[in-house]
């Protein structure tokens, strides 16, 4: 993401490249990057979490603890094979991708498949809506996730 002021609220403006910014940010391993991109009130939903995973984090601040706590356990490496498809509101996008992370303690790589709703506001990100597969994640439960 450009330094630039204007280019930022471009991209803030532009619900594909929002999403994109926000995979960026993610891939810093950096909360307040991550927070930065979100609105005050933003919410990060998980519907399909497995239990013990929590199905909404919401607030920028909260967000940002769940992702520093998230941090710890386990790494983004790439995020690939990122498709966005606009909705008939020009503040939503739906979006697909691939992740490698690792799993801090054991050093493992795993692979997951995302469909996500991103929708934008004028202040930032305010909703980011993820599906991904929780058997994947469930094998994992006990090293990966914040709650």
């Amino acid at each position: 993401m450009s330094t630039s002021t204007d280019t930022a609220d471009d991209t803030m403006k532009d619900p594909a490249a929002a999403v994109r910014a926000f995979l960026d940010a993610l891939l810093t391993c950096d909360p307040a990057a991550v927070g930065s991109l979100l609105a005050p009130d933003a919410a990060i939903e998980f519907p399909f979490a497995p239990e013990g995973a929590p199905e909404r984090v919401a607030g920028r601040d909260t967000i940002e603890e769940y992702f520093a706590k998230t941090y710890a356990a386990k790494t983004p490496i790439a995020f690939t094979d990122i498709t966005t498809r606009p909705f008939a509101d020009p503040d939503e996008v739906f979006c697909e991708f691939k992740s490698e992370m690792e799993v801090n303690e054991t050093g493992r790589r795993y692979h997951n498949r995302y469909c996500a709703i991103t929708r934008v506001g004028p202040d930032g990100i305010e909703l980011f809506r993820e599906w991904y597969d929780p058997a994947v994640d469930g094998e994992l439960r006990t090293t990966t996730h914040a709650a």
